[in-house]
């Protein structure tokens, strides 16, 4: 569930920025101080709407999603990384790229420097590229709000 924040009904009160464990909440830079969440530094841990006062926080279904759309370690997915796990960006190989591990196993390791994988995590590929922006709506704001559970 990557997240975004609808700058028309956030206060700046900048709790959801507080507690971000991979700090990917911003103030804007846009001549107002609205906040906005990087797309590609969020783990979707789905903190940040917790403590929203004014549940401005949407979730953006279209957006590549930690262990969901996008992610080759999706709990519900096969292949050659079922049963794996990463870091969800809290920790980073010194290449930049997520550490994964088989779930069985202790011990974290690179997929780009220890397995020689051409696959990796896509948020860290994008990082790597130089995104970091809040990616832009595939939907108008007010579909994300109908959607949302109650």
């Amino acid at each position: 569930m990557s997240l975004f924040i609808d700058p028309a009904v956030c206060i700046d009160c900048g709790a959801c920025e507080y507690g971000c464990p991979t700090e990917a909440i911003h103030p804007s830079d846009a001549g107002h101080s609205r906040f906005w969440i990087s797309t590609f530094l969020c783990n979707d841990c789905g903190w940040c709407p917790t403590v929203c006062p004014v549940d401005c926080i949407l979730v953006d279904p279209d957006s590549i999603i930690c262990h969901g759309r996008g992610c080759p370690l999706s709990p519900a997915g096969s292949g050659p990384f079922a049963g794996w796990e990463c870091t969800e960006l809290v920790r980073l190989c010194s290449c930049g790229s997520v550490l994964w591990r088989r779930s069985d196993h202790d011990e974290w390791t690179c997929p780009k420097c220890g397995r020689d994988s051409q696959v990796g995590c896509p948020k860290t590929l994008s990082l790597g590229k130089g995104k970091t922006d809040q990616k832009p709506l595939r939907r108008p704001v007010a579909e994300l709000y109908a959607s949302r559970p109650r």
